[in-house]
């Protein structure tokens, strides 16, 4: 065990906050809505200075930490905040102190740090607080509202995130010598966290659909507006890769837009080289290829983003669905998002293979539909499609759309629009 503690030269400072959410909201819940927050607004450059880590949490009342010098972006990212597991949530920043003990007396006074057990000690560094717990010869920064079942050396953390003083990495599964972040290695029980926790990005991300029919195939997104001071021709979904290539996104956007602009690369130095357009199926593996390598090397995490890539070629259709994982499987009609399960549940009873697109398209709104609880509207619809006749992928305008979604509703059973 080490002697001493290392010393952080980055300042920090604590910021106490208030949740309030219509359900109840579990500290790993919160943790995991804070990581999307953080890599939407860095990603992992400067992995040290921009870490919001989330010390404590009581359901109500919580406390996490981050650098002196992103305090602005940090409060304002915690606005952000608009729903936890589904749930409408907001929260609120009481203040901002610079040790764990005067945050929470002067802001939180109700929330209790003094659970300490034989296993934990309290230290201070550089005004910084909070609980270490020697394992395995490592020395561990942990969430002091924690409670974990010690047995010895083999001592597990359920559940737990935690800081590694020693090597500065975080530990993201159940056990101590698990799976690191930065270092996405396989935890004991054979899983990749890193891989796991990035298809969660897809299940909070936007409900996206793709459906093929007899005469082309189509892409739909829910763009979900959450305010009505957005311009909604800002939210881009669906992105033209070639003249017969589309591609539908949900999950983390900037992640996204890296995919997409490595997708057109692709299909520019196929025609380079070949003097024709690449291949549906060849264009989706080169990317899935792409997606995979970020699954193995330490330093990098996986895209946060999964894409319906849709295309034409010769006399048929084809749509493709890849995950952030590397994998890649071929449907006639699917979904990734937020609404993915209602919307197979909607394409399990409906889906025809002699569909027609306008038919198609139609079904594709009202699975939309369903998995948005009935508040698909023209204005925060994109719809990209390609017919086989002339092989050409373009989004439709909101014309168009306004005029698919009046026709969906209209053959919706009364009280379900």
């Amino acid at each position: 065990m080490r002697s001493h503690l290392p010393v952080l030269r980055i300042r920090r400072r604590y910021i106490a906050f208030e949740v309030d959410c219509e359900g109840p909201v579990r500290q790993s819940e919160l943790a995991a809505e804070l990581t999307l927050v953080q890599t939407s607004l860095w990603g992992d450059k400067g992995s040290s200075l921009n870490k919001i880590r989330l010390i404590t949490f009581n359901g109500r009342f919580g406390l996490l930490r981050c650098a002196h010098s992103r305090i602005k972006e940090t409060r304002a990212a915690l606005a952000t905040i608009y729903s936890i597991n589904g749930n409408r949530a907001a929260i609120r920043v009481k203040g901002v102190s610079g040790t764990i003990k005067a945050a929470t007396e002067k802001y939180i006074p109700r929330l209790s740090l003094s659970n300490a057990e034989n296993e934990r000690r309290r230290f201070e560094l550089e005004g910084i607080s909070g609980w270490i717990i020697h394992s395995r010869g490592r020395e561990i920064d942990i969430s002091p509202d924690e409670k974990n079942k010690t047995n010895g050396s083999d001592t597990r953390y359920l559940g737990l995130t935690s800081f590694d003083l020693c090597g500065g990495c975080y530990y993201a599964d159940g056990t101590a010598d698990g799976v690191r972040q930065g270092h996405n290695v396989f935890s004991p029980d054979g899983r990749l966290f890193q891989v796991e926790y990035a298809r969660e990005a897809v299940r909070r991300g936007t409900t996206a659909v793709g459906i093929k029919a007899k005469d082309g195939v189509a892409v739909l997104v829910d763009k979900r507006i959450t305010s009505r001071l957005m311009e909604p021709k800002s939210i881009e979904k669906i992105f033209q890769i070639d003249e017969h290539i589309g591609a539908a996104t949900s999950g983390l956007v900037a992640d996204a837009r890296v995919l997409i602009d490595r997708a057109r690369v692709e299909s520019q130095i196929n025609r380079l080289i070949y003097d024709q357009p690449i291949g549906v199926e060849a264009l989706a593996k080169k990317i899935c290829d792409f997606k995979q390598q970020y699954t193995q090397y330490g330093g990098v995490r996986p895209f946060g983003t999964a894409l319906l890539i849709v295309g034409a070629e010769e006399d048929r259709t084809r749509l493709f669905e890849t995950d952030p994982s590397g994998a890649l499987l071929e449907y006639k009609a699917t979904g990734i998002g937020a609404g993915r399960s209602s919307v197979m549940e909607v394409f399990e009873e409906k889906y025809k293979e002699d569909l027609m697109m306008d038919d198609a398209i139609i079904l594709g709104l009202e699975a939309l539909n369903k998995a948005a609880e009935g508040k698909v509207e023209a204005a925060t619809t994109e719809i990209g499609i390609i017919k086989l006749a002339d092989k050409q992928f373009y989004k439709l305008n909101e014309k168009e759309v306004a005029d698919y979604v009046e026709k969906m509703k209209a053959l919706l059973p009364k009280g379900e629009t």
